[in-house]
Formats: C-alpha cells, structure tokens, sequence
C-alpha cells in the first residue's frame, strides 16, 4: 500500500495566462478554481480499509414531499478478475428491516465500479425533528451470484425535508423560525418553536443523535471575489464541482439543514470593477446546481 500526499500552493490554482515562469506571483484574483488560499485542506481526510469487492459512498434522498427515499451506492471491484454481484439495499431500525429497496445486478471488470440506485415509496416514516431525532439505517449488501457476501456497507440517516416557501423556511411541511448561534449547541436550543440554529457541523454525529440542527460550509468561495474569476466560466465549473463534493459528505446528516456556499465573496467584489450582476447570476446557477443535486435542503451566501 502506498498513501500519497500531494500539497500545493495557490500557483496551481491560478490561470496560467496570469502566471510568469520566471517569476511566479501567487495571486487570488486570477483564479481557475476556489480554494482556501489561507489553509492547507478542506474538510477532513480518512482512510478506508475496502475489500476487494466492496460498496462506500452510500447516500440518501429522503423527500417529506414526495413521501419517497431514493439512496444509493457505489460498487467496487479491486480484484483482478470479473465480478458478477447483486447488491440488496435495505432500511433498519434498530436492526429490523422496515424497507426492502431491492436489488440490482452488477457486473464488473477489474478495476471497474457502477452507481446503483433505489428509490420507493415510503408513506409513515418516523421523521426526523429537534425533540425526535429518529435516526434510520441505509443498509447496502453486495454477493455474488451464489449468495456468497462480500460486503455489508452501511450508513445512518434521518427522514426530514426542508425547504424555502415564499418568506418562511419549511421542515417537514411545516413554518420552522430559527435563532443563530455560533458555538457548541446544548439540550436548551431544542426548542421546536423556535431552535438555534448552529453555523457549523462541528460534530454532525453527535448533532443528528441529539437532534441540534446547524449549516455548514460547502464549496470554496471565500475572499477571492474579482473580475476575472467572476467571468471565468473555468473557475464556476469547478465551483460547482468542489460545492458538489462537499455536500455528498454532509448529506446523511439531517441536522445539517442547508449549505452555505460562500464566506464574505460578494461583499469583497465590491473591491474590484466585477460585473455585480454577472455575480449574482453565477451564485444563483452555483445554488440551483446544488439545489437540483440535494433538493431536501436550501442554500445561502
């Protein structure tokens, strides 16, 4: 095994057009992507210890709306031979299975993987709430043809849905006012007329099984507002990409109830001679992509 760490300064970030060999200038203003130019990494890393045909990457879609989960898996072969596997998906509670999702085949070269998907109705689940944080498990099971397993993978997520409509905000069908707070939430800021709400996922675990609610950070728009990285569609895409990336690790956490996706980046445009309006409409495309991703949430800057 080998584990390779890669850092790199804001140079390889930057639009090369805007980059002198002979004498490089880091410079945030001439960006091809988001980054945060001030730290060495986002978020945290992990390693995993797979076996050789395995499932990860297990995510949810619950929808109060709709009265429909959709969840799915990635698939994995790290073997050197074909491999012809089923994978089962399942809904627990507390170990008892609640909703079969079915089953789909799969079969996969040497070093190949596939995305498998399950959505079915789901009329009278438990939801998820500040005073009731019931939690759920996604349960992926991967076999081969002669029913022998090759791996359980599983994930914990909450029933809930929450969105915009008109001036209020909806969770779970119904007016929700919340209180901002910035901090370590206690058992007070349960109040389900009126919660606090925390900026960010400090510990999403322990949020979810105490039923805190709180935003937190998905992308990398932070102090790098300029005229070129808002006119260069380069530096959106990967916006979009990184936005995209985050919000896959937060989403089977329910106490996280939207994502913010950028810290102070509009109000220091008004530094540069940006377009304001070209601005706004590159936010409004950034949410509405991690909108359609992640319907079950709302977006902020």
């Amino acid at each position: 095994n080998e584990l390779m760490i890669v850092v790199k300064d804001l140079l390889s970030l930057m639009n090369p057009k805007y980059v002198n060999p002979k004498a490089p200038n880091a410079n945030k203003n001439y960006l091809d992507t988001p980054g945060l130019f001030d730290r060495l990494a986002m978020g945290r890393v992990k390693l995993d210890v797979l076996p050789a045909v395995c499932a990860d990457e297990l995510l949810t879609w619950p929808s109060t709306r709709k009265k429909r989960l959709r969840t799915s898996c990635r698939v994995l072969n790290h073997g050197v031979k074909e491999a012809r596997l089923k994978g089962k998906g399942d809904i627990l509670d507390q170990g008892e299975n609640v909703l079969e999702m079915g089953e789909r085949e799969v079969v996969l070269a040497p070093g190949a993987e596939q995305t498998v998907t399950f959505e079915k109705a789901w009329p009278d689940p438990e939801l998820w709430e500040p005073r009731h944080p019931k939690l759920y498990v996604f349960n992926v099971q991967v076999s081969n043809d002669a029913g022998v397993e090759f791996d359980v993978a599983q994930t914990r997520f909450g029933f809930r849905d929450t969105w915009n409509e008109k001036d209020q905000i909806m969770f779970n069908g119904k007016p929700i006012k919340l209180k901002s707070f910035n901090g370590t939430p206690c058992y007070a800021h349960l109040r389900y007329d009126q919660p606090v709400i925390n900026r960010f996922a400090y510990q999403p675990d322990l949020y979810d099984e105490f039923g805190y609610i709180c935003t937190d950070f998905a992308g990398g728009l932070q102090n790098s507002a300029s005229r070129h990285n808002v006119e260069r569609d380069q530096f959106w895409e990967n916006a979009e990409k990184i936005a995209i990336h985050k919000v896959k690790k937060l989403q089977n956490h329910p106490s996280v109830i939207a994502y913010y996706l950028s810290n102070e980046w509009y109000h220091f445009l008004c530094a540069s001679d940006a377009v304001r309006a070209q601005a706004a409409q590159r936010f409004k495309a950034l949410s509405d992509a991690v909108r359609a991703y992640d319907p079950s949430r709302w977006t902020f800057f």
